[in-house]
């Protein structure tokens, strides 16, 4: 698209300081240190261990727990395909399935007719059986002449957005290019039947059980059906809805996904399962769980929290295995963080124009110059602050690796409504996690930015409110009630686990409430331990923590093997900015139980997966049998 002036001009700009940064003795300075950051990483234990992993899935074929697991998959598959034959080639499913597969290139006259016919039909019944009324006439009109309209137009949906502007900012902006599709769907004779004949239907549906909802129950039968035919539909709304839905909307979009992947592996021969270095680690962090919802002091609430932990951990399998190369994986990124940005955008209202449970989190005493601490659509602003950590990295990142220039800008915008959102937050622990977020992606990505970390942090006390200096430099004042009251529940916890260190007491608030009382400080009532790895420990015992560090050995294995051997781009740059992003979240789990929220925990494991899909794209997609 053609730049404006200013946009020109900030593009100009941007592109003089890289390359004066690249020229300048700090540029040179800053490659010097990456050269020597490199020559010391090269030698070190950490990352000759973390480095060299496979790139292949080989080293699992030997297990006899897989090979195992393997033959009863095997089994079950040939046993399922066979009966998917038939139904797969019912009227019902065959006519789902051209639909589905026809959705973008089928011409809208289809959906005229519908219009049409529904309309008709409830006009009709209405007049033989009574309750007519003027409204139901203009209603009805109002339906039949939209209906008139698409059968007029005649063109798919693919025809009508490919090569308008709207297709073509969107495409530049998640780096594809819009092409038109010519392979419309037209509207035939039956075709137009049973479009007119489901249209009548619902008419009468609309007449019995009333409009509202009637559109509901077809709308949300044809979106389970849509996600039953194409598991990844589902991966995708979940990933970009998810900080705006309820948690338990989440959980159904993601059980219905995963339910259909598994149906998807079971009755198609050909569909390929992609594995990840991180498989047998989640299967046996899942296990771990398992034993302590059975053991669980609470086990009616730990069972529920399990059925909630289990969905999401499993979707890590169905994002994986539906996003395979970048084509899908950057436009998926790119939607959660506009979504991101929409957060950013409500926090940021809230702090402007504040609201009722602005200082419930605050010390009011010690802090009496900070009005709000917002939340935007979670319920806490250390739960925002997680979400913001794990997706603040990635918008740096793309802005610095992708090319066009509208999309750079966006980028820009993006990272930093996400970052005064952060701010406005006053988590100081997810401040210091995302200050090792951006080192841990400097370092590993470009070293020449470290310069900008420098001078940021120095330049911080002239630019930043006094609020927010004042909050940074509490961290570990005893005074603040937040802080001392943190110390005092790691007391009790360590208290707790001189006697449950080797089983945990189970998952969730109701097991923690059932024991923490009397091993508490000063009668410090707590709903958990305020840390993520005393929180594994104290639920799961001594496996819990074990197999949740295998996971995470096993993923920077993975992402350090691919980093180091590949030069800059857009793929390495979000496979770094995601392990960034975990990391600084990881350094937050040091203060907080950041597993509290159902929707953060989802989003963990979700950008567990988003970085292995980013690994198998970036060799090509590795699949496996």
């Amino acid at each position: 698209m053609n730049k404006g002036v200013i946009i020109s001009f900030i593009l100009f700009v941007i592109h003089s300081f890289a390359d004066w940064l690249d020229e300048s003795i700090l540029g040179k300075a800053g490659r010097a240190i990456g050269k020597l950051w490199k020559k010391i990483t090269a030698n070190s234990f950490f990352v000759n261990h973390l480095s060299d992993a496979s790139e292949s899935c080989s080293y699992r074929d030997a297990s006899i727990v897989f090979k195992a697991s393997r033959a009863i998959l095997t089994f079950i598959r040939n046993i399922f395909s066979k009966i998917s034959d038939y139904v797969m080639d019912s009227a019902i499913v065959s006519s789902l399935r051209w639909y589905f597969n026809n959705f973008f290139v089928l011409s809208i006259a289809h959906y005229g007719v519908f219009l049409i016919g529904a309309s008709a039909s409830y006009f009709t019944v209405r007049l033989i059986f009574g309750g007519f009324a003027p409204m139901y006439a203009g209603i009805c009109a109002l339906v039949a002449l939209v209906g008139v309209l698409a059968f007029a137009v005649n063109l798919s949906v693919s025809s009508l957005f490919s090569g308008s502007i709207f297709s073509k900012i969107f495409a530049g902006f998640i780096e594809l290019k819009a092409s038109a599709n010519g392979n419309d769907v037209p509207l035939s004779k039956i075709s137009a039947a049973f479009f007119a004949s489901v249209g009548v239907l619902c008419g009468l549906l609309c007449f019995k059980v009333g409009a509202i909802f009637c559109v509901a129950a077809v709308v949300g039968i044809l979106c389970v059906c849509a996600v039953i035919y194409n598991f990844r539909l589902g991966v995708y709304v979940a990933l970009i809805v998810f900080p705006f839905a309820p948690t338990m909307a989440i959980v159904g979009i993601m059980l219905l996904s995963v339910l259909a992947f598994a149906l998807k592996y079971i009755t198609d021969k050909d569909f390929k399962f992609v594995r990840t270095p991180l498989d047998i680690p989640v299967v046996v962090f899942m296990a771990v769980l398992f034993i302590s919802t059975v053991t669980s002091f609470a086990p009616a609430s730990s069972i529920k929290i399990f059925m909630v932990y289990i969905v999401f951990v499993a979707g890590y399998f169905a994002i994986t295995n539906a996003i395979k190369d970048l084509r899908t994986l950057i436009p998926v990124l790119v939607l959660m963080l506009i979504a991101a940005f929409g957060v950013s955008a409500y926090g940021i209202y809230q702090h402007i124009f504040g609201f009722a449970e602005g200082t419930t989190w605050t010390d009011t005493d010690m802090f009496e110059d900070i009005a709000t601490r917002v939340v935007s659509t979670f319920d806490n602003p250390n739960v925002l602050g997680e979400y913001l950590l794990l997706l603040i990295p990635l918008g740096a990142a793309m802005f610095l690796a992708v090319k066009n220039g509208f999309a750079k800008l966006g980028h820009l915008a993006i990272t930093a409504a996400l970052g005064v959102c952060m701010i406005y937050t006053y988590s100081r622990g997810n401040w210091v996690g995302l200050i090792f977020a951006f080192f841990v992606f400097i370092m590993f990505y470009d070293t020449r930015f470290v310069w900008l970390g420098v001078i940021a942090l120095l330049a911080a006390p002239f630019v930043v409110s006094q609020s927010v200096i004042t909050r940074f430099t509490s961290i570990g004042d005893t005074k603040d009630t937040s802080t001392s009251y943190r110390v005092y529940i790691w007391m009790g916890t360590f208290n707790m686990l001189k006697d449950y260190w080797l089983c945990g007491i189970g998952l969730g608030s109701d097991a923690f409430n059932i024991i923490y009382p009397h091993y508490s400080y000063a009668s410090i009532v707590a709903p958990h331990s305020h840390n993520l790895y005393l929180q594994l420990l104290v639920e799961n015992g001594i496996l819990g923590l074990i197999s949740f560090l295998v996971i995470i050995v096993a993923y920077y294995r993975t992402v350090i093997s691919n980093i180091t051997k590949q030069k800059r781009s857009l793929c390495k740059a979000v496979i770094t900015a995601l392990a960034a992003g975990v990391f600084g979240y990881l350094v937050q789990g040091m203060f907080d139980n950041v597993w509290y929220n159902y929707r953060v925990f989802y989003m963990f494991f979700a950008v567990l997966g988003l970085t292995m899909a980013a690994v198998n794209s970036s060799r090509g997609g590795e699949l496996c049998d």
